[in-house]
């Protein structure tokens, strides 16, 4: 069994007096409930037994798990009504009363993030969350120093950035334009009032230009990005940072060409992301397929990162969405080369066959 209080110790130090929250979505429903959330229940579990293990030294409570209905989409606001021990409690009105002594995991199916993340900010608790998460997952055993050393020199370069072109293994380009936003990091460094990051860890990310600000004119992101749905190719045909056209034949094309077509907000790129975790390998869960060394991108809400894409632009809560796509060397479709050009032209290779170019990290 994986033990998780080394890394407890490493990515969040619980201090004495502090307060951890786990939560786990879960169904009321028993026909829902299948093995992936039982396995995933249990694996908050672990996280909760750990902390109350460290929590004897350290001196800091744990409460108890706090389950609620899962959202059925990633990114949506969480519900109101939850349980902890049975009893029925308003999950807005205990997370809104928390602040800086406070800890909370979202271990979930559905990601979390987005409302996490803008609590934790707004009211200053420190958050990891967790959507899809396995105890298999292999991410969770890197070296999270060298995790943010990496993650650090690869976010001040998405910021220098002005652009980047990528071409992937089936030979389609895209171009990002990133003029107009600052790159974060995902760096699994959870010590900080505020501060909230997705478990496993290991990804520099920016959020390319959307095109509202009338000093940058239009966005001039554009190219096309091919993706395998299954085992069936479609191609997003991207103009001004908005996937105008889906390319395909076959019934995973039509199918996100209607997904897309109930709201345009989900039709903006949101995202590049580089990954950077070493210790993370493939397994078809996003949240830890971002972090291999490579790039991935998002189409939909990015508000989450301070983005322009922000709930009010959706039609309806019900259609926000954030959804990644993942080029690893494992992907159906990988990263040929990938280069960031500054501001006077000039190009810096990042990734060449699915591989970061050397002496990036040194």
């Amino acid at each position: 069994m994986l033990d998780l209080k080394p890394l407890i110790e490493q990515v969040f130090v619980p201090r004495k007096g502090e307060n951890v929250i786990i939560l786990n979505d879960f169904p009321e429903d028993s026909l829902e409930i299948d093995n992936d959330y039982i396995q995933r229940r249990n694996f908050a579990r672990q996280w909760h037994h750990d902390f109350l293990e460290l929590s004897k030294k350290n001196k800091f409570k744990v409460q108890e798990i706090i389950t609620y209905e899962p959202t059925k989409a990633a990114n949506k606001p969480l519900p109101k009504k939850a349980v902890q021990s049975g009893k029925e409690l308003d999950l807005h009105k205990v997370l809104n009363s928390l602040g800086k002594k406070d800890i909370v995991l979202a271990v979930t199916r559905y990601s979390a993030t987005a409302f996490i993340k803008d609590l934790a900010e707004k009211k200053k608790f420190r958050a990891a969350s967790m959507p899809g998460v396995t105890i298999s997952m292999t991410g969770f055993m890197a070296d999270y120093k060298k995790i943010a050393e990496k993650s650090k020199i690869l976010a001040e370069k998405l910021t220098k950035a002005n652009a980047c072109e990528a071409e992937f293994s089936t030979g389609h380009k895209v171009y990002f334009d990133l003029r107009a936003y600052k790159a974060k990091t995902d760096d699994g460094n959870i010590k900080s009032p505020g501060t909230c990051c997705n478990l496993p860890a290991g990804e520099a990310f920016i959020c390319p230009y959307e095109g509202f600000e009338k000093s940058l004119g239009k966005s001039m992101t554009r190219g096309q990005i091919p993706a395998f749905l299954g085992e069936e190719k479609v191609v997003f045909n991207i103009e001004e940072n908005k996937i105008a056209e889906i390319t395909g034949i076959g019934p995973e094309a039509e199918k996100i060409r209607e997904f897309l077509d109930k709201d345009q907000a989900r039709k903006y790129i949101a995202e590049l992301g580089l990954g950077c975790n070493d210790k993370a390998e493939f397994c078809g869960m996003t949240i830890q397929d971002e972090k291999i060394e490579g790039m991935h991108f998002a189409y939909g809400f990015n508000g989450h990162f301070g983005g322009a894409i922000t709930h009010e632009k959706f039609s309806s809560p019900e259609n926000i969405l954030h959804q990644d796509i993942v080029y690893s060397l494992e992907s159906k479709a990988h990263i040929k080369s990938l280069s960031l050009i500054n501001s006077r032209g000039r190009k810096e290779a990042i990734i060449k066959d699915g591989k970061y170019t050397s002496g990036i990290f040194q």
